[in-house]
């Protein structure tokens, strides 16, 4: 088994109702240079899946911000998970700017059936109903994270 070290950019949440010209409609940007991921929260695929959640959880008071953490907190794991791989495939700067685009990082964020099924199974756990054998919520990454394969 050889060591893997994965290294997780520095991630901004932008304040809804922030978001500059260039993340209108679009997820995320990642800075190489200073290697910080912005993620627009006002992103519409980001709000309809964060509204849906909402709609089904709207009698319980306790919901919303449960649901906006997990909801963040899976997020950012895909995104932060796609630059560290682009990281790793990329032989120069230029590589890494082409499979970090705002384009490339909004693409990733599509396939939204995985985290809606994580904030059904979670949600409920963390309010105090459920089935508890799913297993833990993922934690939010770190800088620098360790992971032998």
């Amino acid at each position: 088994m050889r060591e893997v070290t994965l290294s997780y950019p520095q991630t901004l949440w932008l304040a809804e109702g922030t978001a500059p010209e260039d993340l209108h409609n679009e997820a995320a940007r990642y800075d190489a240079r200073d290697d910080v991921l912005t993620v627009n929260p006002d992103f519409p695929i980001y709000r309809a899946l964060l509204e849906q959640q909402l709609d089904e959880h709207s009698s319980d008071p306790e919901a919303a911000a449960i649901i906006t953490e997990k909801l963040r907190q899976w997020w950012e794991l895909v995104l932060v998970e796609c630059i560290d791989i682009a990281k790793r495939l990329s032989a120069s700067p230029e590589e890494l700017a082409r499979r970090t685009s705002i384009h490339t990082l909004t693409a990733a964020m599509s396939p939204l059936s995985p985290i809606a099924q994580h904030l059904r199974r979670e949600v409920p756990q963390q309010l105090g109903r459920g089935d508890r054998s799913s297993g833990p919520a993922p934690r939010p990454p770190r800088r620098t994270d360790r992971r032998v394969v």
